[in-house]
C-alpha cells in the first residue's frame, strides 16, 4: 500500500450506502472503523441482549479490520454508546472478551438514543498497524493464497506426502510488510496433537521465520506438541529457515513429484524434505 492511499470496506449495513460512509477506511498505518451496530448479514438487526449485540459488533469490526490487513491486538482506542446504563456490565463483558489482554484506550458513553430504537449499543475503534505483522488468514486473502500456488505450481492445487491441498481451505497466516501481503504460511493438524505446515512462500528470510514462530504459538495454544514441516527440494531457503527455528530433518523421500515440474531457484520439483520439531 503506497504512503497516502486509501482503502475502504463495507458491512451489510443498508445506512453506509443510505448515508454515503464506509464500515473502514485505512489510510496509511492507520485504520479508522465507524460507528458499527448490531446488524447481521442480512442487513436487518440483531435481536437479543446487550451482550449478544455487542459480540455482533465485535466480529463486524474484526472482519473490517481484517480485510484492511489488521486484528484485535491493532486496536488503540474503543467508543462504545449505549443506551441504558444498566447494560454497560454485558457490554463491557463483551468488550472484555475481545480486549482484555490488548486493552485498547476505551470510552462508555450512555446515549440518548440510537439510529434504530432496537439497538442497544453501537461501538466504534481505531487500530494503528506496525510496518510488518503476521496474522490470521481472513476470506479476504484466500484469493490472493490461491494466486500464489497459481504462480508457484502452475495449478490452484498443490501436493504433499502424495495428497492435494486446497490452499484456500486451509488454516493460514499472512504476513504484511508495509500494508503488502509479503508472505503465507499453511498447515493442517496431524493426529491428535500434532500438526503439519503444508506450504510457505514469503519474500524474505525473516518473514519466513516471523510466520513459523507465530505458527508454533499458535500450535501450542491448541495443544500440538509436534509440528512436522513438508517442503520439496527446491525450497533450499524454507530448508535454511526452518533449521533456524529449530526443526530436525526426519526423512527424504525421492521422486515423490515424477512430473519433473520446474520450481524455484532453477530446480526441477522430484522430492520432499520431512523435518520435525518438538513444541
Amino acid at each position: 500500500m503506497a504512503a497516502g492511499e486509501v482503502q475502504r470496506t463495507r458491512s451489510a449495513s443498508p445506512f453506509e450506502a443510505q448515508i454515503g460512509f464506509s464500515r473502514a477506511v485505512r489510510v496509511g498505518d492507520r485504520i479508522f472503523v465507524s460507528g458499527t451496530a448490531p446488524i447481521g448479514p442480512d442487513g436487518l438487526t440483531v435481536h437479543g441482549g446487550p451482550y449478544e449485540q455487542a459480540r455482533r459488533c465485535f466480529t463486524i469490526i474484526l472482519d473490517a479490520l481484517a480485510e484492511l490487513g489488521a486484528s484485535a491486538e491493532h486496536v488503540v482506542r474503543t467508543r462504545m454508546f449505549i443506551t441504558d446504563p444498566a447494560d454497560w456490565e454485558e457490554i463491557g463483558r463483551a468488550h472484555g472478551d475481545i480486549f482484555r489482554e490488548v486493552r485498547p484506550a476505551a470510552t462508555m458513553v450512555v446515549a440518548g438514543g440510537l439510529l434504530d430504537p432496537e439497538w442497544r449499543v453501537e461501538i466504534e475503534a481505531e487500530a494503528i498497524l506496525p510496518a510488518e505483522i503476521v496474522r490470521p488468514a481472513h476470506s479476504s486473502d484466500r484469493l490472493w493464497m490461491v494466486d500464489q500456488v497459481r504462480r508457484r505450481f502452475d495449478a490452484v492445487m498443490f501436493s504433499r506426502r502424495g495428497q492435494t491441498h486446497d490452499p484456500a481451505s486451509l488454516p493460514a497466516v499472512i504476513a504484511w510488510r508495509g500494508g503488502a501481503r509479503v508472505g503465507m504460511l499453511a498447515w493442517r493438524l496431524h493426529g491428535e496433537d500434532a500438526a503439519e505446515i503444508l506450504l510457505m512462500s514469503c519474500d524474505a528470510p525473516m518473514v519466513g521465520e516471523a510466520m513459523i514462530q507465530d505458527v508454533e504459538r499458535r500450535l501450542r495454544a491448541l495443544g500440538c506438541r509436534t509440528c512436522l514441516s513438508v517442503i520439496t527440494n527446491d525450497e533450499l531457503d524454507a530448508l535454511h529457515q526452518f533449521q533456524r527455528r529449530g526443526f530436525q530433518l526426519t526423512e527424504l523421500r525421492t521422486n515423490a513429484h515424477p512430473g519433473g515440474q520446474l520450481g524455484l531457484n532453477g530446480l526441477m520439483v522430484r522430492d520432499e524434505v520431512c523435518l520435525s520439531k518438538a513444541l
